[in-house]
């Protein structure tokens, strides 16, 4: 009996850091495209603003995305676009691209419009898919002055938020459990190894 224990405690931690190594492998992989896209963009606006060959319009940031990261600027890429400005924004300040004075003043007042852009197309980028998805409707409606859809899609909102809370609730009395059991397995290996300890000196 005391075998078979030891067996799935063993099993048991080492499906922990099987899945825990996965899970870094993962995000490390992510992260590496990540980089190389955002350095291609920049190269990309870099040299385009160097050699002046650049439109200063939202549609030229989108082309160059497209080409950079190899799909086309969507909502939620809107972080990751303001998050590359604010680089460009870095590189502009420190005059690394060697412009002239007149063009680095000209990038700079493109870069600060571009980013004001970027907020503007998606103000709620914040919130998840369906409550931004409301909000953008409600807005939709209201400039349109259908309110009656405006007052559906506020019903709906507030559906969403009362499911959220709910669900909420219920991972947090999962959590609890999640936590007394893994506290439990804890226990059991560290006075599994301990005997073992014990029993082998």
């Amino acid at each position: 009996m005391s075998d078979i224990m030891i067996m799935i405690s063993v099993l048991l931690l080492f499906g922990f850091i099987f899945a825990y190594a996965a899970f870094v492998f993962i995000k490390f992989v992510d992260t590496l495209i990540g980089v190389k896209n955002k350095k291609e963009f920049l190269r990309l606006l870099s040299e385009g603003a160097k050699n002046n060959t650049l439109d200063k319009d939202w549609s030229e940031l989108e082309r160059l995305f497209e080409i950079a990261y190899g799909f086309a600027l969507g909502e939620k890429d809107a972080k990751k676009m303001k998050r590359n400005l604010g680089e460009f924004y870095k590189l502009v300040i420190a005059n690394q691209l060697e412009l002239s004075n007149e063009k680095n003043l000209e990038w700079k007042s493109a870069i600060i419009a571009f980013l004001k852009e970027a907020e503007g197309r998606n103000p709620y980028e914040q919130l998840p898919f369906e409550e931004r998805s409301a909000l953008q409707n409600i807005e939709k409606f209201l400039t349109g002055k259908t309110h009656d859809e405006a007052k559906k899609e506020l019903k709906i909102l507030s559906n969403l938020m009362i499911a959220k809370e709910r669900e909420m609730l219920k991972h947090a009395k999962k959590n609890k459990w999640v936590s007394i059991v893994l506290a439990a397995i804890g226990i059991i290996l560290t006075v599994i190894f301990g005997l073992l300890s014990l029993f082998g000196s």
